[in-house]
């Protein structure tokens, strides 16, 4: 559910002008409502542990879906970048929230609805609030690098490779923001910075290894296929010209046959007609 809701950002345009910036994209807010009644039902016939269980990560997921959406966004202005953090802003207190009571949860989706200043004023419950925190401020700072130059990307990936994934690092440099040109050299130097932490070489070097397997493999499967090929086709010439030679022998026997008949068939005529002149 959370993947499906999430995945709508991917679909609506993030060159957004100054009144939209306040705005929860709509996917946020039907997650939010949709997640949030879904507890409030469940609150009153589950053990709290279970209701934990259900629904304790669901706040965290939405947080790392957001930031993989940004693989799936074609381009970007930096009022889009703010967009998309107030989003975060808004999913995060009721997100966090579920598994408390079910009055809570319910002035918890009021919020996200209002938007991400009343969010703000939400209060967040201790428990499990700390990663929650983590994964959110985690999901914020990506975004703010969206807009960066792609040399401060590069030169910021080089740094602490680690802070994000390869995938994430490289959606940073994919994704089109207007009055920011990227080109494939910026992408190359991204792989070179982040070649020693994450093996790119390595893998690209494996990768080339069992292509030139596979290569090795095939071509000895390709000639022999060839040679069997020829083999069967050599062997169907060699029938046709056997064929043809037996035809050929046949036509010549049934000529000499039918000379010979000829030959004696006149023989016997003559000695007829001679006979019968005497």
């Amino acid at each position: 559910l959370t993947a499906h809701h999430i995945h709508g950002l991917a679909s609506v345009s993030h060159l957004c002008e100054e009144e939209d910036v306040k705005e929860v994209h709509p996917c946020v807010g039907a997650l939010t409502r949709q997640v949030t009644r879904a507890a409030e039902e469940l609150c009153s016939h589950l053990p709290q542990h279970k209701v934990d269980y259900v629904f304790g990560a669901v706040a965290t997921a939405a947080a790392k879906y957001t930031m993989w959406a940004l693989q799936d966004i074609d381009e970007i202005n930096t009022l889009g970048v703010e967009r998309i953090i107030c989003s975060l802003a808004a999913m995060q207190g009721p997100l966090s929230s579920l598994g408390a009571a079910s009055g809570t949860a319910g002035m918890a989706a009021a919020a996200a609805i209002r938007g991400p200043d009343a969010v703000a004023a939400q209060a967040t419950p201790a428990g499990g609030s700390s990663g929650v925190g983590r994964a959110y401020d985690r999901a914020k700072s990506y975004f703010t690098l969206v807009g960066l130059p792609a040399d401060e990307v590069i030169r910021l990936a080089a740094d602490k490779p680690g802070r994000f994934s390869l995938a994430e690092w490289e959606a940073l440099l994919q994704v089109q923001v207007p009055g920011r040109p990227t080109h494939e050299r910026h992408m190359a130097a991204l792989h070179r910075a982040l070649d020693k932490y994450y093996h790119i070489s390595a893998g690209q070097k494996m990768a080339d290894f069992f292509e030139d397997v596979g290569a090795h493999v095939r071509e000895p499967i390709l000639t022999l296929t060839d040679n069997v090929s020829a083999g069967f086709k050599g062997g169907l010439i060699q029938a046709k010209a056997l064929l043809n030679k037996a035809a050929e022998a046949v036509t010549e026997a049934a000529a000499a046959t039918a000379s010979t008949v000829e030959r004696a068939t006149a023989a016997a005529a003559a000695k007829t007609k001679a006979a019968a002149n005497k």
